[in-house]
């Protein structure tokens, strides 16, 4: 399985666009974010999510790291609390999401955004699309090189045993047994 190209010509230009495009990118996340979905929604420029909503990463049970930029958002965005998450995966809950800073919970995540959108187009949009750069030369200037990075070693943990094991796994709905191979 090719996933270093799968996610160089796939997820990582959605990340690209969203980060480095000069327009202003809003989530909305009603029910559960997985993996990429995940990445995507904190990518955006400003999320919402509903009370229900769930955040899950399960990159480790399948013998694999977090992909499409996730380490590198959530590490400069959240800091050190994103590290048990990152490392050994799991789930976090939207409230805490908004303590950490990526969504603000609300009753109807759609509704919000799109209320919020119809404020964003009132606005000095050239000022936001440039204050948008800035954010991004702060903290997102070598995105391009941490996704190469990214995309390699994803792709030699897909060609591993572990990989091979926690699909199958995941396939079977039973826990994984990795050998570290």
């Amino acid at each position: 399985m090719d996933l270093e190209g799968e996610l160089r010509n796939s997820f990582h230009l959605i990340l690209k666009e969203i980060r480095f495009s000069d327009k202003l990118f809003i989530a909305a996340v009603n029910g559960v974010a997985a993996g990429a979905g995940i990445s995507l929604a904190v990518a955006c420029d400003f999320a919402f999510a509903s009370r229900n909503a769930r955040f899950v990463l399960a990159f480790q049970n399948l013998g694999i790291v977090p992909d499409t930029g996730l380490t590198l958002m959530m590490a400069r965005l959240v800091g050190a609390r994103a590290l048990r998450y990152l490392l050994i995966g799991g789930e976090f809950t939207a409230e805490e999401a908004e303590a950490m800073g990526l969504v603000k919970v609300v009753d109807d995540p759609l509704g919000e955004a799109l209320r919020f959108a119809n404020e964003l187009v009132q606005g000095p949009f050239k000022a936001y699309s440039y204050d948008k750069r800035l954010i991004n030369e702060a903290l997102f200037k070598d995105l391009d090189q941490f996704l190469a990075v990214e995309a390699r070693l994803q792709g030699e943990l897909g060609n591993t045993h572990d990989f091979v094991e926690g699909v199958s796994a995941f396939l079977e709905r039973r826990r994984p047994r990795f050998t570290g191979s």
